[in-house]
């Protein structure tokens, strides 16, 4: 019986405890309010002098953008909130809800990206350079439709008040991943795309634009750590489909601002894509062509294959991280099963991480502390000992205490890689190959994705291992490029055969993180 006894003494001691919790939380808010004030200090002088130099005398037209950077911004963090206490708050519905294995979440969380995968790859061929802001609206729309009726549904059909048929319940979660991850291109790339068309069809200073990112990222930063919050409020004090009926919420209030606050812009005249008067059978054939990916690998630069395949493996890290933080903190608390995990709160304590990790990117860039391609080499290096780390920690069943730091440290490394290799791609990559190439490695690491995802339930350690040998081979890639190439310019860069089919649209990728597409855009650059 002492033993026995002894034995829950020491499972609890390797569970997270309120304690350790707030202190993980008291080191990022320190953090980010450490950063914001620097970042702040910097910024305060250089952009009031520009911006003054930029600032229409009309005081009528500054009213006007004020009303629309306000009514752009509320919908956008509405259906950014919607966003992330869906994806906070699934696993915790399976996991609690119903009782489902680790196998069963992860397939849930591999169809909800294979969905999204294939969307934006969609998405990325028949959308013209110059969209009308209509369809734009309209994709915006529906968006938020999606996370409204994914809720509904869950909430009808897959609640845990639905225990006499359970597979009808997971089926309906798993079916809302799919309209969800459907859902996340037209929020990464409809919303962007409207502002910008609206912002040079209200004929707006072009300086206004930053304005309008940077309150996009200070939105982003309080729609995630709020998001964390909502969710974390609702399943204490209700129960586990609660958070569902705050997204709803969030989702109908941003509908109804887009339909009824949002200005109605004409849209242009013309586009400027290069398949704009393709057919939509020619645009397909033309961007899954196996010769147009092969002229891009035989045109491009040496260092732009090294610059792209580094940052998929970033990508990739990425993505399966945003599907086993919740495992990993779940199996942490396995030792001690009187413990209830806290998922909105270290959601939130990941989301802020990496707004932390952009907005250091942003001191240091103004600083000129460290060159774009050391930052990059000293990302890969410090991601690769991370997920040594997590795999040390991992058992083949549990995690320990230990493993969930690493989580929020890769987390800022992400946050502070996607400008470095936004940056880096437009230094590095011909404009004419950037395009085909990310669609090329886009394809394969998406393959990669689905694997680990899938590989996560059985053998949580190998698929740290496999991202941190991924993490080593991108450090030497970032290694070759520091010590070979960051003296040379784009112009100085050998092509190797100039000739080249362009019969391409615009490129986007997926992603699960948006919280970083956003916050990042206050130095312009995009996932």
């Amino acid at each position: 019986m002492e033993e026995a006894v002894k034995e829950e003494i020491r499972n609890e001691a390797l569970g997270l405890s309120a304690l350790d919790y707030w202190v993980l939380g008291s080191v990022v808010g320190f953090c980010y309010l450490l950063s914001r004030l620097w970042l702040k200090k910097l910024s305060s002088g250089s952009n009031s002098i520009g911006e003054k130099k930029n600032m229409n005398e009309n005081d009528q037209v500054e009213k006007e953008y004020k009303k629309f950077r306000r009514n752009y911004v509320s919908a956008y963090v509405m259906a950014l909130g919607a966003e992330y206490i869906q994806t906070a708050q699934t696993f915790a519905l399976l996991r609690h809800g119903h009782r489902a294995g680790y196998s069963l979440i992860a397939e849930v969380f591999a169809i909800g990206f294979c969905a999204s995968w294939i969307a934006s790859a969609f998405i990325s061929i028949f959308r013209d350079v110059a969209p009308s802001s209509r369809r734009l609206k309209i994709e915006c729309c529906l968006c938020l439709a999606a996370y409204t009726g994914s809720s509904f549904a869950i909430l009808w059909w897959g609640g845990i008040t639905n225990q006499s048929h359970p597979d009808i319940a997971v089926a309906t979660i798993a079916s809302s991943r799919v309209i969800i991850g459907m859902a996340l291109p037209l929020l990464q790339n409809s919303f962007d795309a409207w502002m910008r068309t609206a912002h040079s069809a209200l004929n707006f200073p072009t300086a206004w634009k930053r304005r309008t990112y940077e309150a996009c990222g200070s939105g982003t930063t309080m729609a995630s750590v709020f998001a964390g919050i909502i969710v974390e409020v609702c399943r204490r004090q209700f129960d586990e489909v609660a958070p569902f009926k705050a997204c709803i919420i969030l989702a109908v209030c941003g509908f109804a601002i887009i339909l009824f606050a949002w200005p109605t812009v004409p849209s242009s005249s013309h586009s400027t894509d290069e398949v704009a008067h393709l057919s939509i059978f020619s645009r397909l054939f033309s961007s899954c062509s196996c010769r147009r990916g092969f002229s891009a690998f035989r045109s491009a630069p040496f260092s732009a294959l090294l610059v792209v395949f580094a940052a998929s493996f970033f990508e990739i890290a990425a993505y399966v991280t945003s599907a086993t933080w919740a495992t990993t903190l779940c199996r942490i608390h396995d030792h001690a099963p009187h413990r209830t995990p806290f998922y909105g709160y270290v959601f939130s304590l990941l989301m802020a991480s990496a707004v932390v990790g952009t907005l250091l990117f942003q001191i240091f860039n103004t600083n000129k502390f460290l060159s774009i391609e050391l930052s990059a080499l000293l990302l890969a290096i410090f991601a690769a000992f991370a997920f040594g780390k997590l795999a040390l920690d991992h058992t083949t069943q549990n995690a320990t205490r230990a493993a969930l730091p690493p989580l929020l440290f890769f987390q800022f490394s992400v946050g502070w890689s996607v400008p470095v290799f936004a940056t880096l791609k437009i230094k590095f990559i011909p404009t004419e190959l950037r395009s085909t190439l990310n669609r090329v490695f886009n394809f394969f690491y998406g393959l990669i994705v689905i694997f680990l995802i899938l590989l996560i339930p059985s053998n949580t350690r190998l698929t740290f291992l496999i991202l941190g040998f991924g993490m080593s081979f991108a450090s030497l890639a970032l290694f070759a490029l520091y010590f070979f190439f960051s003296r040379r310019s784009l112009q100085q860069l050998p092509i190797r055969h100039a000739k080249l089919v362009t019969t391409s649209g615009a490129s986007s990728s997926v992603g699960t993180n948006a919280t970083t597409t956003k916050t990042t855009k206050v130095s312009a650059p995009d996932r």
